[in-house]
């Protein structure tokens, strides 16, 4: 029974605390909510180039054949740095449309951003 009464006490205590200092609450949340809005956004993609790439140099690097190669560059302001991020998958050669298969030379990388991003619905045709 004793539990009830210290309960209600407490509780009365923290609606009179936030009561008090609502207002510094309220800047700090917001201030708080700034900052991860600023640190999340901030970590933008720059640029997203796609390609493709078959033959001895794609060989070489990354132990496969063929490859669909996609890379990210972000921008970091707190840090005031660019990154890159090099994503590779191993493709088959009859799943790369007809016309990039013509586009495609030994060891020659084939850029299909701008396809890619139609595909994607990205941008218009």
């Amino acid at each position: 029974m004793f539990f009830i009464p210290l309960l209600a006490l407490a509780f009365v205590g923290t609606a009179v605390v936030i009561g008090v200092f609502w207002n510094e609450i309220k800047s700090f949340l917001s201030s708080v909510t700034a900052k991860i809005k600023e640190l999340a956004l901030d970590l933008t993609v720059k640029g997203v180039r796609t390609f493709v790439q078959a033959g001895r140099k794609v060989k070489k690097l990354y132990n496969i054949a063929k490859a669909a190669i996609t890379r990210v560059i972000n921008y970091d302001p707190v840090k005031k740095q660019f990154t890159e991020t090099t994503i590779v998958k191993e493709i088959q050669f009859e799943d790369i449309p007809d016309d990039i298969k013509s586009e495609l030379d030994d060891g020659e990388e084939v850029d299909i951003t701008e396809k890619t991003a139609q595909e994607l619905h990205l941008q218009s045709a």
